[in-house]
């Protein structure tokens, strides 16, 4: 089982004690959920549309904003309190990684014990910065990746998500159509290891811009590590108690 799946186990084992992984065996789905449900899974990644990729970005990238990510989460608050949006900035080579987090904890704890004017910058190495900006609303989630500016790659969020998506979607949808008439209703989970999350005023963007197609009836973007949900597009039939309270 990949570590995506297995992810998706859990989080599906959450909903529903009925959960069977490739019932049909090494065949779609990858999972059959209260015995009518196929489930598939794919990881939520960053693809090479229409040009070859310059070496070295994924790798430095995606663990840089991972480290960046889980330093933030360590701010959440208990209760909604004002949010920030933070500008990521960096080019290559980023330094050594415990170092940046050292400096983001370091800086970010400053910046709320003293709440100076925004936007603020706040340099975590030679060749990465973060520039905070107030969200204009109230979260648990204090601190959030709303924009990277990279040489390579880069932009606001919200796109990066939205050509991903749809690409994972796309493909999916490719592989089921052989399969499809042997369940009731079908869903897609993704597992992000894109990004590692995106705000809430994002959402509505992503949301309107993805095509989900008539084959699915739900698809969920779930974090790798909590297991809870990033994005739903779609509701199902068949919902239960559990899920509800998700």
């Amino acid at each position: 089982m990949k570590k995506e799946e297995k992810i998706a186990k859990d989080y599906l084992g959450i909903i529903s004690n009925d959960v069977v992984f490739e019932p049909d065996g090494n065949i779609p789905p990858d999972f059959k959920l209260n015995q009518v449900i196929a489930v598939e899974v794919r990881r939520l990644n960053k693809n090479i549309f229409g040009s070859i990729k310059p070496k070295g970005i994924e790798q430095e990238e995606i663990p840089l904003i991972r480290a960046l990510s889980k330093v933030f989460r360590e701010f959440a608050s208990p209760i909604p309190i004002e949010r920030y949006r933070i500008k990521l900035r960096f080019s290559r080579p980023i330094g050594k990684i415990s170092n940046i987090e050292a400096a983001a904890k370091s800086g970010l704890s400053i910046f709320l014990q003293n709440k100076p004017a925004t936007p603020f910058e706040i340099a975590l190495s030679r060749n990465v910065s973060i520039t905070i900006y107030r969200a204009n609303r109230k979260s648990t989630e204090i601190f959030y990746i709303g924009i990277l500016s990279d040489r390579d790659s880069g932009g606001w969020v919200a796109p990066i998500y939205i050509e991903n998506i749809n690409h994972c979607i796309a493909e999916k949808t490719n592989k089921i159509q052989y399969f499809k008439s042997k369940y009731s209703e079908w869903w897609l989970i993704l597992v992000d290891f894109l990004l590692g999350g995106i705000g809430e005023p994002e959402k509505t963007n992503v949301i309107r811009h993805i095509n989900k197609g008539a084959d699915w009836k739900k698809i969920v973007i779930i974090h790798p590590e909590t297991k809870k949900e990033i994005l739903k597009i779609g509701s199902s039939n068949f919902v239960t108690d559990e899920e509800k309270k998700i």
